[in-house]
């Protein structure tokens, strides 16, 4: 089961997007590039947590 937002610390969240930039940046690292649909899924998770991310910093 999934863990609310609210649930996760700051660190953690900083700890996820870096964590999605490090493996979205070695997909294209690793020879061809990725197909269209995994770099759009990875873009849209990695939206999802900044929001929330920012909403927690109240940047947003």
């Amino acid at each position: 089961m999934l863990k609310s937002p609210d649930s996760f610390t700051l660190e953690q969240m900083v700890n996820v997007l870096v964590r999605l930039d490090t493996i979205r940046g070695s997909l294209f690292l690793s020879g061809p590039e990725p197909e269209r649909k995994e770099r759009e899924r990875f873009d849209a998770l990695r939206q999802a947590v900044n929001k929330v991310f920012l909403a927690k910093t109240g940047q947003m």
